[in-house]
């Protein structure tokens, strides 16, 4: 399983956190999903900790 973080963030200045995951078998892309959450430019997490 490989899986890809990155922040887009939009000409609006919107922010969203994008993940990719692709799973391999036999050295070859078998499976390939994605996750955006969109505006997350306030969100405040609970610990403290940047969401990037």
């Amino acid at each position: 399983m490989v899986y890809v973080f990155f922040k887009c963030t939009l000409k609006n200045g919107h922010v969203n956190k994008v993940c990719d995951i692709y799973r391999l078998q036999d050295g070859q892309l078998a499976e390939h999903w994605d996750i955006i959450e969109h505006n997350v430019e306030d969100v405040q997490s609970r610990n403290g900790n940047d969401l990037f």
